[in-house]
């Protein structure tokens, strides 16, 4: 028989004290452990008096709290090792980044542990969330621990006993959860006071209308990651579907399992193939969604708001530094050189720009759809002043979300439409 509840403050050495007990007729170990001289917690063993054994593995276990420490940052860093960007530079963060233990670190890994971050999944199979290692093992290769099995139980055969192990948590590579018996939180990482902003437009709505909400990035501060717990009310507004639109954040990175509870959760992580680039820059769109009113809406905005009880809202910069988020008007209409009025949007059968350009000129306006594909274009010549433009056979346009472009010597202007 063994039962075990064992934790340990990440990579910190920890003290197995074992001790001969006698329990329920059989010759039972209590194992204890310590860390620089804290009592956490203690673990059962027990033997059969008959089996003769003299010899004992203790394999010290924890497999409870999975997300404590884990967030879209440990993925940064993962994402920075896979690509040799910035390798991780211990043996056990290797060893943590391994979420599914398969001895390397892949793309595999940060699937499963966003899947944590997102309350996707409770846990991850074939691991536990913390792994113990025989502190006086030496590993061959530091930087490839999987190269030969290392040790994650000793050995004892004389009672009173003493080990020590390395505890491990799982998916935290920068260190960040505490340690703790019974399930103890994480402890909170460090911020810096200022707040990037999530732009949001002002979008009204009648009862059964259905609109693309989008959401974007409203700041100059590049990021190389994030995450957003959001919480909306389900009796104002229903969301129907993420849309993607060729857009920074895909689907795989939204979880809407909690949906119809007014509950959102997004992590994001930057292409770290362009990593000189650091990810989203102002103005661009993040993600959209296309959501129902289920009541009048004066400005959606009202119904929703960032929660850090859903899921921590912070960004991540290049050098590391932790960001807070918050939502913040954006005005859509105020592309580049251009103010620009799309109606209706949705749209169908019909589809109607509205241009004031700062200076008049030649331009062109096109379309494109979710796969970059131009789906129509225009060649124009505006005026000073309020410039409308009709697009011709909208039914014939594909459905879903739609790009649009308005280019110029010098420079352009984007956004976004819905076309049902």
């Amino acid at each position: 028989m063994e039962t075990s509840t064992c934790s340990a403050r990440i990579f910190s050495f920890t003290r197995l004290d074992l001790h001969p007990v006698k329990q329920f007729g059989y010759s039972t170990l209590r194992s204890v452990l310590i860390i620089t001289g804290l009592l956490l917690c203690q673990s059962l063993f027990s033997q059969h008096p008959g089996s003769g054994k003299q010899e004992f593995e203790m394999p010290p276990t924890k497999d409870d709290n999975w997300t404590c420490g884990v967030t879209t940052f440990d993925l940064v860093l993962i994402s920075r090792h896979i690509l040799n960007v910035q390798l991780l530079d211990s043996p056990y963060k290797i060893i943590a980044a391994d979420a599914n233990k398969s001895g390397s670190v892949t793309t595999f890994d940060l699937v499963k542990l966003r899947e944590l971050i997102l309350h996707a999944e409770e846990n991850i199979t074939g691991n536990t969330s913390w792994r113990f290692i025989d502190a006086a093992y030496q590993f061959p290769d530091p930087s490839n621990p999987f190269a030969e099995e290392f040790p994650e139980s000793i050995l004892v055969s004389s009672f009173p006993a003493t080990a020590d192990f390395v505890a491990v948590k799982v998916g935290d590579v920068n260190l960040s959860c505490s340690a703790g018996c019974f399930g103890a939180p994480a402890e909170p990482e460090q911020r810096t006071a200022e707040k990037l902003q999530l732009g949001v437009p002002e979008i009204s709505a009648k009862k059964g209308e259905v609109f693309l909400l989008p959401f974007y990035w409203n700041n100059e501060q590049p990021v190389d990651g994030l995450q957003m717990g959001i919480r909306f009310d389900p009796e104002a507004i229903t969301i129907e579907k993420l849309v993607d639109a060729g857009t920074l954040v895909k689907g795989s990175s939204v979880s809407l399992k909690d949906v119809g509870q007014g509950l959102l959760r997004l992590s994001w992580l930057a292409n770290m193939d362009e990593v000189m680039t650091h990810g989203m820059k102002r103005g661009e769109l993040m993600f959209a969604m296309q959501v129902r009113a289920v009541k009048d809406l004066d400005d959606v905005a009202r119904v929703l708001e960032l929660d850090d009880g859903v899921l921590q809202n912070e960004a991540y910069g290049p050098d590391g530094t932790h960001y807070g988020l918050t939502l913040s008007q954006y005005n859509e209409q105020d592309a580049g050189d251009f103010k620009v009025h799309i109606f209706p949007n949705p749209s169908s059968s019909r589809l109607t720009f509205e241009i004031i350009p700062q200076q008049a000129g030649k331009v062109t306006l096109m379309l494109f759809d979710s796969r970059g594909v131009r789906v129509w274009h225009k060649a124009l010549s505006l005026h000073d002043g309020k410039n409308t433009v009709e697009i011709e056979n909208a039914a014939d346009l594909p459905p879903g979300v739609l790009m649009w472009k308005l280019v110029r010597r010098g420079g352009y202007a984007a956004g976004y439409l819905m076309h049902n």
